[in-house]
């Protein structure tokens, strides 16, 4: 895919969205952080750590479990990210199941969107989450 096919939307007008996502650790947050100074004037940045994230049990008691947080957490995003949509491309990034992303840009019939999953392999990611103070997270199941 070729960048320029990002910017240009096939939707009313509308900017696209970039959804960045993958575990915990893989690389989504800095590759922002290297971004985000050079680019703050053309692309916002949408940081879902800034938002929170609730415990396992309270995902669970809000939520229904993991996937209903993450279907949440979607709708937050889009709808905070409305007020940008128009004038700047838009990146999200965010630990997201791709197939939630999906479902919820076809429920807001938003087809100007990309998700670039980040992985990288589990030393690197452990020794990453380890540094950032967050070692319970280095799991298997993330």
């Amino acid at each position: 895919m070729h960048c320029g096919e990002l910017i240009e939307s096939q939707y009313d007008g509308m900017r696209s969205i970039l959804f960045l996502t993958g575990a915990s650790g893989a690389g989504k947050t800095s590759t922002i952080e290297t971004l985000e100074p050079d680019y703050n004037n053309t692309l916002a940045f949408i940081h879902t750590d800034d938002f929170g994230v609730p415990s396992p049990e309270e995902m669970v008691r809000l939520y229904v479990g993991g996937n209903g947080y993450q279907r949440h957490i979607f709708n937050h995003w889009i709808d905070y990210s409305k007020s940008y949509i128009h004038d700047k491309f838009v990146i999200i990034e965010g630990s997201l199941i791709p197939s939630i992303i999906i479902e919820g840009c076809k429920d807001e019939n938003i087809s100007a969107h990309r998700v670039l999953l980040f992985d990288c392999d589990d030393v690197t990611r452990k020794q990453r989450l380890n540094q950032r103070g967050h070692p319970d997270i280095a799991t298997t199941d993330m």
